[in-house]
């Protein structure tokens, strides 16, 4: 036995050093710890009570995606009841149902493109710790349970997300008549065809110069007007016409 092991220990080197490189590749790969841990092998996909879970008919790996969610489900956690989660297996297992519906509306946010600003990201940061310092916050909350600042700026970024989505889907809304709903539409898309027309907006009053001569020709303009309608020949006429009164008679005495 040991003759033939000599006789072709090349080649069986060969095949045990192949197999060494690629098993401590594979363990001390990126994603070994989503595998793989100390106490044994722990499963692909996520699993609840003991039973695979799909979304879309898709089962779920536990990759970096799910880690990055988990994190984020624990801080929400952490924000609503002031308190991590507990390490009793029923709350393990309603915390991964957490995990899992928040991981089904990341997915709802992709899918409808879903995008927030940077100042509402901020907004919901400040309104989620205030004035606490980051640096504190990260060293003091964050870090003994694992997580980073980074962690958080995602969690604001999503949480802001999600409550856009829940504002659009519970918007109020009313059942329309075809009629109605065709006027909206063309209210709103018809096309018009406008002329402007432009006017001054003064009428040179201020530019008129008011002189003795201008007022004098105007009196006189109006008195010829005036007199051509009353049937007189001219203004002069009319005012020297003289008034003759009726003599008085005289009555006999008796």
């Amino acid at each position: 036995m040991f003759g033939t092991f000599r006789k072709h220990q090349t080649w069986l080197w060969a095949i045990i050093i192949t197999v060494i490189v690629i098993s401590f590749v594979w363990y001390f790969s990126p994603d070994s710890k989503f595998k793989f841990s100390l106490l044994g092998n722990k499963p692909l996909h996520v699993e609840l009570n003991g039973r695979p879970v799909t979304i879309g008919g898709e089962p779920i790996p536990q990759d970096e995606e799910y880690q990055n969610v988990r994190k984020e489900t624990l801080l929400s956690h952490f924000m609503r009841n002031g308190a991590w989660p507990g390490n009793e297996v029923s709350d393990q297992e309603d915390f991964k149902r957490d995990v899992i519906f928040r991981l089904f509306l990341l997915g709802k946010l992709k899918e409808l493109e879903v995008h927030v600003s940077e100042k509402a990201v901020a907004a919901m940061a400040h309104d989620r710790i205030g004035n606490y310092p980051p640096a504190n916050f990260e060293k003091d909350l964050l870090q003994p349970h694992g997580l980073m600042l980074e962690d958080f700026e995602r969690f604001c970024r999503h949480e802001t997300a999600l409550q856009q989505l829940m504002s659009t889907v519970a918007v109020s809304a009313k059942l329309l008549h075809p009629r109605e709903a065709d006027i909206l539409y063309r209210k709103e898309h018809e096309e018009s065809a406008t002329e402007a027309a432009v006017f001054w907006s003064t009428n040179f009053v201020d530019q008129v110069a008011v002189t003795p001569a201008a007022v004098s020709n105007y009196f006189a303009r109006s008195m010829r007007f005036i007199a051509c309608r009353s049937g007189c020949r001219s203004p002069t006429s009319s005012l020297r016409r003289p008034i003759i009164w009726p003599k008085p008679t005289s009555k006999s005495r008796n």
